[in-house]
């Protein structure tokens, strides 16, 4: 599976939310993540569409010290071998609280990919549930043997 493209101002975001969704598919015991040169039955590909940072919390002084953050993620899987959608997905939203601290900025950005790693988790969680939904995928047809040996 391939990173998640990011269209966020955060370059960590692509890559957090990608090893969460990989770490819980692999988990839930469905799944094989394929190795490059391997050829896929499926193939996963997610594009994060937005990053939506919404002020929750205030002081006395009211500057802002807690954010809540919306991930926005669109997923399609398809069958490689003929190109088909199996499962698609639009605008899924992730969502995890931050704080700040204006005295402390390493802090406040611990906190923000902390919040990043929690929603990719939660978007993971969601997006492994919706996919052992899905009805199980029917055996490849197979040609029958012919038996050089039978006389009919």
């Amino acid at each position: 599976m391939p990173l998640l493209d990011n269209a966020t101002a955060e370059p960590l975001l692509g890559e957090i939310v990608s090893e969460r969704l990989k770490d819980q598919l692999i988990a839930a015991g469905h799944w094989r993540i394929v190795g490059a040169g391997q050829a896929p039955e499926l193939l996963l590909n997610g594009h994060i569409t937005k990053l939506k940072t919404t002020p929750v919390a205030f002081n006395a002084d009211n500057r802002v010290t807690e954010y809540q953050m919306d991930v926005h993620l669109n997923l399609i899987l398809t069958r490689v071998s003929d190109g088909s959608t199996v499962w698609s997905v639009s605008d899924l939203i992730g969502s995890a609280d931050y704080y700040v601290d204006e005295n402390n900025v390493a802090s406040s950005r611990e906190s923000k990919e902390r919040a990043f790693r929690d929603a990719g988790q939660r978007l993971a969680e969601e997006i492994t549930q919706q996919l052992a939904l899905l009805p199980a995928a029917p055996p490849a047809q197979t040609k029958p043997k012919s038996d050089a040996n039978t006389v009919k």
